[in-house]
């Protein structure tokens, strides 16, 4: 099998800023299931160390993961097959920046495709680094 080249390149990068409200930190905590006043009471977390409402961290880690194959599908079929997620500071509303870059791409002619190997960030311009995250994709050709 010739293999064919990968339409994503090392240093291929998105981004996408995003407005978190006080009402979506509830909503994303109830859609999960995340019953941690943290993020769901604001009685109980403007009394706590942070001050206020933050997010769920996989609340987060989720908006951030979809965005790649939301992006990738332009390209293929890309597949999830494994994430890194560390929590630096807690997510609290205002506008976040989500990035993600492709840090290496390999072939992998027998599943049809190449890994990707991508380093994510989410930020705030008050609050700086938030969440640093780094994958395995799959962006194959077809499904």
């Amino acid at each position: 099998m010739v293999d064919l080249p990968c339409p994503v390149e090392v240093g291929w990068t998105i981004n996408r800023t995003l407005p978190l409200s006080t009402e979506d930190i509830v909503t994303g905590a109830a859609f999960l299931g995340d019953r941690n006043p943290l993020h769901t009471d604001a009685a109980v977390a403007s009394a706590s160390r942070f001050g206020e409402l933050i997010a769920s961290g996989p609340h987060i880690a989720g908006l951030h993961a979809s965005m790649l194959p939301t992006e990738l599908s332009a390209f293929g079929a890309p597949l999830g097959l494994e994430f890194t997620v560390r929590y630096v500071a807690p997510v609290k509303a205002g506008n976040i920046t989500m990035t993600w870059s492709v840090v290496s791409v390999d072939a992998k002619p027998s599943l049809g495709g190449h890994f990707l190997a991508v380093r994510g960030e989410v930020r705030s311009e008050r609050d700086g680094l938030l969440i640093s995250s780094d994958g395995l994709v799959l962006l194959a050709r077809s499904l």
